[in-house]
């Protein structure tokens, strides 16, 4: 595991208890290759699904039911979610 990525993605092979299949035998012979093992096995899929307490997780109800959000954009905060087109 050259690279702080690859760490990330074997914690989270083992914080989704993923079963490696016909992957075992691969990363054995090629253990810096990672990668295509998280892919192929769908961690990240399974990630999404849960909090980082291992949770399911769940919408938080910040707004009233039925209410729209209302955000008024301002000048500073314009220049990142302007609609103006270049």
């Amino acid at each position: 595991m050259g690279m702080l990525t690859d760490v990330g993605m074997v914690k989270g092979m083992i914080q989704t208890r993923t079963s490696m299949g016909p992957w075992k035998k691969y990363l054995e012979e090629n253990p810096f290759d990672i990668r295509r093992a998280y892919i192929a096995t769908k961690v990240a899929q399974q990630l999404t699904n849960t909090t980082l307490v291992g949770r399911p997780s769940k919408p938080r109800d910040y707004r009233a039911v039925d209410v729209p959000a209302k955000t008024e954009v301002g000048p500073s905060h314009g220049v990142f979610v302007g609609t103006k087109t270049y």
